[in-house]
């Protein structure tokens, strides 16, 4: 057994003779936190000087990687191959990986960390697992990188990853999960098991190479899946609360663009967990810094159950772009940030985070080092002081007040809006018009008192309009995927959606050929009981 104070002699030994305590910032503002990847970051007494330089830099949290979240990964410390899903901590009648067998270092870290009021959570890899794979062969697939997968579509996967983690929290005192790859590889993942036999059998749907080029299909597959993990997470949070009430829960999701993974925001909200934790890597996918708060966070503003996001941003880009991806982080929309590095800790990575904190104007709002102006959420503009702002009576307009064609007026004003360039690219949130008609009928604008009668006249217009302004009329099972799976592809450039209520027989004698005319698609929804083989319904008045 070694004795702290002698570990602590030991640890002097190994760290960094670079290594010196950098000037202490204040943690205010929302809470900082670091994932360490690589256990030879607090191996052999590396945690001593991670603590300290966590502590004069604000951060209050620790993601540690306690199982193997990637393949073929090369350890300097002992010399070994490291594959997916391999254990760096041991847990009763589990097998460890070589070199990783002492919790020596790991029970001291977390001791200290709690004495310096630092949180250590453990940061969990799920369905991203050589070993699992090589334990149940059935759900084992890989990616086109050869990553190995599991299919969270089998019982026996789901439950061997629910036991490891109970066994995780039963033997050592982590402040919280920071769950990972709960998530799928592509769109055919799945197919071939539990999951996949199901929706073909509900859906009557056979699995080839062309069935999920049909997009309601493919926002259904998306939906199924997305409900399987988010049900699975559901029952891990609360099984983890009822045994550990005291840890909290998290995610690392990608962001949710990257719709073949079936991580859905909203479902994943619903599922308990402390944080959803958005991948803001935009080197890696070629993008720009203020992508990660112009379009992964602010898309999603309220979760249930008091979810909040989280985002992980790489520490290893140049501080002149992470300066920008933190100036284009909503206000109070985050209940942390979190700095990310593929390689270890080192004091260069800590310096280059000392000089973005303490440079940065977005790191001084988000953090607090100075006092700053409030920021709506929604409007991104400063919020006045209480005692100067001006209450308009009688609040915002209520339905009743518009006039009868304000849904057309809408309609007209976004079309200018579009001719203006007012709403920049298709980078931005979709519009979608849905245009709901009832029955039509020959003659003149206007003629007709009957609110729910469109006359003929009005109708060519109204097609014309839509056709001279640029929309673009879709299918309505366009939008049904979007909505489902908030991937913008599924919508053409000015999407407008028409549906039809009812089914009288003026939509097949006044408004069909009008639409075949012009190939606009459009839904009839069908009320059954009051169909007839004449245009009158027994829901219309004289």
């Amino acid at each position: 057994m070694i004795y702290p104070q002698i570990a602590l002699i030991v640890a002097m030994f190994v760290l960094p003779l670079a290594a010196k305590d950098p000037a202490k910032l204040p943690d205010i503002g929302i809470p900082q936190s670091i994932t360490v990847r690589t256990t030879e970051n607090v191996t052999k007494g590396g945690w001593v000087w991670l603590l300290k330089q966590c502590e004069a830099q604000g951060i209050s949290r620790i993601d540690l990687l306690v199982k193997q979240d990637e393949d073929h990964f090369h350890s300097e410390r002992t010399g070994a191959t490291l594959e997916s899903g391999e254990l760096l901590v041991p847990l009763p009648g589990e097998q460890t990986a070589a070199g990783w067998e002492d919790p020596g270092w790991l029970r001291e870290m977390l001791a200290s960390a709690k004495a310096k009021n630092i949180e250590v959570w453990a940061w969990w890899p799920c369905f991203h697992d050589a070993q699992a794979a090589a334990l149940f062969p059935q759900a084992a697939y890989s990616s086109k990188r050869d990553e190995k997968f599991v299919d969270p579509g089998y019982p026996e996967v789901r439950t061997r990853q629910a036991r490891l983690i109970s066994k995780l929290l039963d033997t050592y005192n982590f402040s919280g999960i920071s769950l990972d790859w709960i998530r799928y590889d592509g769109w055919l993942a799945g197919t071939k098991g539990p999951l996949g036999a199901e929706f073909s059998a509900q859906y009557q749907t056979q699995w080839t190479p062309e069935t999920l080029e049909n997009g309601y299909t493919k926002a259904r597959w998306y939906e199924a899946r997305a409900k399987l993990l988010s049900n699975w997470v559901s029952q891990l949070v609360q099984a983890g609360h009822s045994a550990h009430p005291g840890v909290r829960w998290g995610a690392f999701v990608l962001p949710w663009q990257f719709s073949e993974t079936s991580q859905d925001y909203a479902m994943l909200g619903n599922a308990g967990l402390d944080f959803l934790q958005p991948m803001g890597y935009w080197p890696d996918w070629k993008l720009t810094p203020e992508w990660v708060g112009d379009r992964v966070l602010s898309q999603h503003r309220d979760f249930t159950n008091g979810t909040t996001q989280w985002p992980v941003l790489g520490i290893d880009a140049p501080t002149s772009e992470l300066a920008r991806a933190l100036d284009h982080i909503p206000q109070g929309l985050c209940g942390g940030v979190s700095w990310f590095t593929y390689g270890t800790w080192e004091q260069k990575t800590f310096d280059h985070l000392h000089s973005l904190l303490t440079e940065s104007t977005g790191a001084r709002r988000i953090f607090g080092y100075e006092k700053s102006p409030q920021i709506d959420p929604v409007t991104s503009a400063e919020i006045a002081p209480a005692a100067s702002r001006v209450t308009v009576s009688g609040g915002p307009p209520q339905p009743k007040v518009f006039p009868e064609d304000s849904s057309m007026w809408a309609t007209v004003c976004l079309a200018e809006l579009y001719q203006r360039g007012a709403l920049g690219g298709p980078q931005n949130d979709p519009v979608v018009p849905v245009l709901a008609l009832h029955t039509f009928i020959e003659g003149k604008a206007g003629q007709h008192d009957y609110v729910y009668k469109c006359s003929t006249e009005y109708l060519d217009s109204l097609l014309q309009f839509i056709s001279d302004s640029g929309f673009t009329v879709c299918p309505f099972s366009r939008l049904q995927g979007y909505l489902i799976t908030h991937d913008a592809s599924y919508l053409p450039p000015r999407p407008l959606v028409i549906t039809i209520d009812d089914g009288s027989e003026s939509v097949y004698r006044h408004f069909y050929p009008r639409a075949v005319k012009r190939q606009f698609p459009f839904t009839l929804a069908l009320v059954t009981s009051w169909l007839s083989d004449t245009d009158k319904s027994n829901h219309a008045t004289d």
